[in-house]
């Protein structure tokens, strides 16, 4: 049953206004300031009480907020301006005197159905902020377990190489030719796994804030043509020329050095894997305003446009790719959005189907010497 608390100054007031209300609600008449404290769902008052109880009431309906607890103003029509004051601040509503006692329950209804739409609406919120509340503790549980896996996974893959260089190099004995194809297979495919294990690390730490960035002045076109060489070998595989298109003065650009190297790494082994024999793999960088723009050019099995969309985020991987031989779990694309991100780059890409893709991507550029070009060389060719 609703509970109606009266406030009012009159005594032969109070104890009509119960009558009239006790038929259907429990009213409370408090004998002292202290039970007006008492839990309710309506209040009533007097222009009097309202002066005397105002701050005791607006503390009350502060405590039970978000839920509305509603105050009902009795006040004569001659202290109408006395009164106003008190709308909108202890009041919620206002009911004439002398009273008609249809449009008092009218009121009094309207009153309790907010109140408890109210209460409905904060059970509501509360039940979905412990949902809210076991969802992140699921999440913290998930990311800890991840963390935990993937440095346990590294452990083992770390010894796994370890003893694989040895028997590599023939430290154990010499080795048949089958024997070194063997080796060679478990090597690929151990690189495969501590990839994947540092990709889920990777993965672990950006959703948990965990990953630090050491955002300094590196040189893009000295980064790029590392990572070029670097790789290199993986075009060699498929007999891919790589060409680089730079500046010809050092860009300085703002980003964390060994993670702009992960960004080249992923974006270049991917040209590579993707790429079709005898073709050229083109890595270009191009200045506008406040930023350095990188595109990565393959001539390679090109991307579908209704798999583009998605290409960035986590797990995905295109239809072309899942199709070809081609191993992937999908990851490091958005661990290089997420890093661009992080380092206020951003990265996109343009491609059809059968001819082949350009990744683009962006970062902020450093302050840069006075005799920067703007003009693009050929710097080398493999």
């Amino acid at each position: 049953m609703d509970r109606i608390l009266v406030l009012l100054h009159h005594p032969g007031n109070r104890r009509l206004l119960s009558e009239w209300l006790s038929q259907y609600y429990e009213v409370r008449v408090p004998d002292t300031e202290q039970s007006i404290d008492e839990p309710c769902d309506l209040v009533i008052a007097d222009g009097p009480a309202v002066e005397r109880y105002g701050q005791t009431v607006q503390a009350k309906k502060h405590r039970d907020a978000p839920a509305f607890l509603p105050c009902l103003l009795l006040a004569p029509r001659q202290q109408a301006i006395a009164v106003k004051r008190h709308l909108g601040q202890t009041a919620d509503e206002l009911l004439w005197t002398p009273i008609d006692k249809d449009e008092l329950q009218t009121r009094v209804t309207i009153l309790l159905r907010g109140r408890q739409q109210s209460l409905e609406l904060k059970r509501h919120n509360d039940d979905l902020e412990a949902l809210l509340d076991a969802r992140k503790a699921v999440e913290r549980m998930k990311d800890e377990f991840i963390s935990i896996a993937s440095h346990e996974l590294r452990s083992p893959l770390n010894a796994i190489h370890l003893y694989l260089s040895m028997l590599l190099d023939e430290d154990a004995g010499k080795l048949t030719e089958e024997q070194e194809q063997f080796l060679r297979i478990i090597e690929d495919n151990a690189d495969r796994l501590t990839h994947l294990a540092n990709d889920v690390l990777d993965i672990s730490r950006i959703a948990s804030g965990q990953l630090q960035l050491n955002l300094e002045h590196v040189d893009l076109r000295e980064a790029i043509e590392q990572a070029c060489a670097e790789l290199q070998i993986l075009g060699n595989r498929k007999r891919i020329q790589t060409r680089m298109k730079l500046p010809s003065t050092p860009v300085a650009v703002q980003a964390d050095a060994h993670r702009l190297m992960q960004i080249l790494t992923n974006l270049l082994s991917n040209a590579y894997k993707y790429a079709s024999e005898d073709t050229v793999v083109t890595v270009q960088v191009r200045l506008h305003d406040q930023v350095a723009q990188i595109d990565v050019i393959d001539q390679g099995m090109g991307i579908a446009k209704a798999d583009q969309s998605q290409l960035f985020t986590m797990f995905f991987r295109a239809e072309a790719a899942r199709n070809s031989n081609v191993r992937g779990a999908g990851l490091g694309l958005y661990i290089t959005r997420m890093l661009l991100e992080m380092q206020h780059g951003q990265i996109g890409v343009q491609s059809c189907p059968g001819k082949g893709s350009t990744f683009s991507c962006t970062l902020p550029l450093a302050a840069m010497p006075p005799s920067a070009s703007r003009n693009h060389s050929n710097r080398a060719t493999y």
